[in-house]
């Protein structure tokens, strides 16, 4: 389940399209796939691994609620040298104060080699900024070093074999995360991104990520 709220949970009026997709501007947003991909989709990338339905993978089986959601290969592994995303539908955030994003999120992939992250737009996609940081609370990114670099960046989520420094998600956690500078703006995009390098795509670390 991704989920967007606002302080101010005011509602809008959807206005017009943007690049071919609908617009959501009632909040709070919740999306849990059950009926489709309810206007997020994958970048098209060519190495991307990013599909939806159900997960039945090495390590990650099953989506957070009902039985959809966006895996890097639902049944096997992910990509090397991957660089694909699931970008959002526009969001209007033109009558939010403070607006916020909540994901369940499962992780299983080479510690600070390959992992996830999550991005914003507010250009049309042109251009695309990090939504926090490494240490951040609330399950946010666990690494500053990932060498397949998820949409450009070394921030992200990393780790396999269960818990611990170096460890997965070892299930589905909440990340929460305020979406700041974001309050205001009529055209938003989000994207979760995955990268990975070459090699080492064996084991629980074949997994990857997941979003509901």
């Amino acid at each position: 389940v991704t989920e967007i709220n606002d302080v101010n949970s005011s509602n809008d009026t959807l206005f017009s399209t943007l690049v071919g997709q609908p617009i959501i501007g009632t909040f709070p947003y919740v999306e849990d796939f059950e009926s489709g991909p309810g206007g997020w989709e994958s970048d098209g990338a060519a190495n991307s691994s990013w599909q939806l339905g159900t997960p039945a993978s090495t390590v990650i089986i099953g989506a957070a609620s009902g039985v959809n959601a966006w895996k890097t290969n639902l049944t096997g592994l992910y990509s090397s040298n991957e660089q694909g995303a699931v970008e959002s539908p526009c969001l209007d955030f033109s009558t939010l104060c403070e607006p916020s994003i909540e994901m369940n999120i499962w992780y299983e992939s080479e510690f600070s080699w390959d992992g996830a992250n999550l991005q914003s737009s507010i250009d049309g996609k042109s251009t695309w900024q990090n939504v926090g940081a490494v240490g951040d609370p609330n399950n946010w990114y666990t690494d500053g070093t990932i060498n397949g670099t998820p949409g450009g960046s070394g921030d992200g989520w990393t780790g396999r074999n269960g818990g611990g420094s170096m460890g997965g998600s070892n299930g589905y956690v909440l990340a929460e995360h305020a979406l700041d500078g974001l309050g205001g703006a009529a055209n938003v995009f989000l994207k979760v991104n995955f990268g990975s390098d070459g090699s080492v795509q064996a084991g629980r670390s074949t997994t990857g990520i997941v979003f509901d």
